[in-house]
C-alpha cells in the first residue's frame, strides 16, 4: 500500500564532512544498478554535466552557504513509473516555483523494487535573480520579519511535506487508485498503535538467511556550530537503543503482539521443506544481495 515518507537534509559548507558533497550525492544516486530514471530542471540532467554545475555553484558560493536540500520521498508503488515521474516532476515544480533547479533520480529496480522513492535534490536559487525560493534556510525570525513587512514567508517542513500528500494523492485519484497517503502522524489520525520503523530490503534478506544481526556502537558527528566544549564526535550506543532487536524484529512484534518465535525462526521455517531448505535461484540470490 502506498505510504507516506519524506526526509530532508541540508548540505552545508559549513556543516558537510568534505567539500562538494552535493556533486557526490548526484554520483551516488545515478548508479546505474539503482536508478531507473533521472530528471532534471534549470540545471543539467545529464550525470558529469550535473557534477560539475553543482560544484561550480558551491565554489560560487560565500563560506557559509547552504549548497543544496536533499530530500528521499516514497513513491506509492500503486502508480506505474511514468506515472511516478510525472508525480516528481509536478511536485518539483510546485515546490520551487518553476524558478530554482532541481534534480531528481528514481530508484525502483533491484533491491529496491519493492520500495521504489526518489532522491530529490534542490538548489534553491532562482536561476535569474538568485533570490532564494523555498528559503530552506529560513528561521522563526526571518519568518517574523517577513511577516511584518508582508514579504512571501517561506516554504516550511510543514508546508513541503502537506504538498507532498497533496500531489501524491491527486496522482492516485488521477489513476484510478482508492490509495492515499496521510502525512499526519498515527496520534493525529486516531489511530492506536506504535509506529512501525523503516526497515530496508538488507535487512529482511538477512533474516532470510538465517543471519541475525547485532547491534554496534557507532560514531556520529556532532553539528558543526555545537556549544563550546562539546566533542566533535559522539558515540551512539544502539544496544540501549533497540535493546536486542532488530528493525524487523520490533516491526513484526508490533503486529503480533510480541508472542510466538522470534522474527527470524519463523522466516527460516517458511524457507525450508521438509527434508531440506529449499536452494533459492540464481535471479533470487542476486536479489537479497
Amino acid at each position: 500500500m502506498a505510504i507516506y515518507s519524506l526526509r530532508l537534509t541540508p548540505i552545508g559548507k559549513t556543516t558537510q564532512k568534505r567539500p562538494f558533497t552535493a556533486a557526490a550525492h548526484v554520483r551516488y544516486i545515478t548508479r546505474k544498478e539503482a536508478m531507473t530514471q533521472s530528471m532534471a530542471e534549470r540545471m543539467p540532467e545529464e550525470k558529469s554535466r550535473a557534477i560539475r554545475w553543482l560544484k561550480a555553484q558551491e565554489k560560487a558560493d560565500r563560506s557559509n552557504a547552504r549548497v543544496a536540500d536533499k530530500m528521499i520521498i516514497a513513491l506509492p508503488k500503486e502508480l506505474t513509473p511514468a506515472q511516478q515521474a510525472e508525480l516528481i516532476h509536478s511536485f518539483a515544480e510546485a515546490l520551487t516555483e518553476g524558478k530554482a533547479s532541481w534534480f531528481a533520480a528514481i530508484h525502483g529496480k533491484g533491491k529496491d523494487r519493492d520500495n521504489p522513492h526518489c532522491h530529490l535534490i534542490v538548489r534553491d536559487r532562482d536561476i535569474l535573480t538568485g533570490r532564494r525560493v523555498v528559503m530552506f534556510s529560513a528561521g522563526a525570525k526571518e519568518m517574523k520579519q517577513r511577516a511584518a513587512k508582508g514579504e512571501k514567508l517561506p516554504t516550511t517542513l510543514r508546508k513541503i511535506r502537506e504538498l507532498w500528500e497533496q500531489h501524491a494523492n491527486a496522482a492516485l485519484a488521477a489513476a484510478g487508485r482508492s490509495e492515499r497517503i496521510d502525512r499526519r502522524t498515527l496520534k493525529e489520525q486516531g489511530i492506536g498503535r506504535e509506529a512501525q520503523v523503516h526497515e530496508g530490503p538488507n535487512i529482511r534478506a538477512m533474516h532470510r538467511r538465517g543471519y541475525r544481526p547485532k547491534s554496534q556502537d557507532r560514531q556520529v558527528r556532532n553539528r558543526a556550530h555545537r556549544k563550546k566544549g562539546t566533542p566533535p564526535t559522539r558515540t551512539v550506543r544502539y544496544q540501549d537503543i533497540d535493546r536486542g532487536r532488530t528493525r524487523a524484529e520490533y516491526n513484526d512484534a508490533l503486529r503480533r503482539g510480541g508472542e510466538g518465535l522470534t522474527l527470524t525462526e519463523r522466516m527460516r521455517m517458511q524457507h525450508q521443506t521438509p527434508r531440506a531448505r529449499v536452494r533459492p535461484s540464481r535471479d533470487e540470490r542476486g536479489r537479497e544481495r
